[in-house]
């Protein structure tokens, strides 16, 4: 359905496709970067998927099902190549186009039952190396992670040049992407993903990893 021009509503709820559930709404909390995954277009008449998000500017946000989202706070995106978007990140320079942009909702142009388009105005940057102290992701499935059992079965590394990539996959059921910045010491991870059926939203972290650590999860 098409939505009343300059009328922006208080929350934008999106029901899941599958079971009808809402999903608990987002919370912006000004000490974490917590960031949706939504597509980009630009406003001008192309519509363009833009080559980099600029301060000060207006993109055009899609969102899919489920989300609740409050329109009355400002909240993080995802920003991202779009093939890594719709094909997954398979390179090093997918990595590098990943930046979290916090959002002002400015107007809700197209809702549909479960996809919707917002215009935003975009306020911040922070690159994959924005934090510089220890900050630990508050993301569910972390505990995968620090199960050696469940990462021998279910995990794999992809090792490039700056970054690895460490995945780990439960039958396609729930997972975690976390990537490494291994540039300079101390070797971290600088940004992680938590996925499942309701969820999926990644968060900027400071996680220095042991040597035992980078053994375990084949960082080279």
């Amino acid at each position: 359905m098409d939505v009343t021009p300059n009328i922006l509503p208080t929350t934008l709820h999106l029901s899941c496709q599958t079971c009808g559930q809402n999903q608990p709404p987002y919370q912006y909390v000004p000490e974490e970067v917590r960031a949706l995954v939504v597509g980009w277009k630009t406003l001008d008449s192309q519509r363009a998927w833009p080559a980099w998000p600029e301060v000060g500017k207006g993109y055009l946000l899609t969102f899919t099902a489920p989300l609740t989202l409050p329109l009355d706070q400002p909240f993080w995106a995802l920003f991202q190549h779009r093939m890594s978007m719709s094909e997954g990140i398979e390179t090093e320079e997918d990595l590098q186009s990943l930046c979290f942009c916090q959002c002002v909702p400015r107007r809700v142009l197209q809702q549909e039952p479960f996809e919707a388009t917002l215009e935003v105005e975009v306020i911040a940057l922070k690159t994959l190396q924005a934090l510089s102290t220890p900050q630990q992701p508050p993301l569910a499935w972390w505990s995968l992670l620090t199960d050696d059992n469940t990462f021998r079965e279910y995990g794999h590394t992809a090792n490039f040049q700056k970054y690895s990539l460490i995945s780990l996959n439960l039958q396609s059921d729930l997972g975690l992407d976390l990537v490494v910045w291994k540039a300079e010491e101390p070797r971290r991870i600088v940004a992680a993903n938590a996925w499942d059926a309701h969820l999926d939203e990644w968060v900027l972290c400071y996680l220095p990893l042991s040597p035992e650590q980078e053994l375990l999860y084949g960082i080279c």
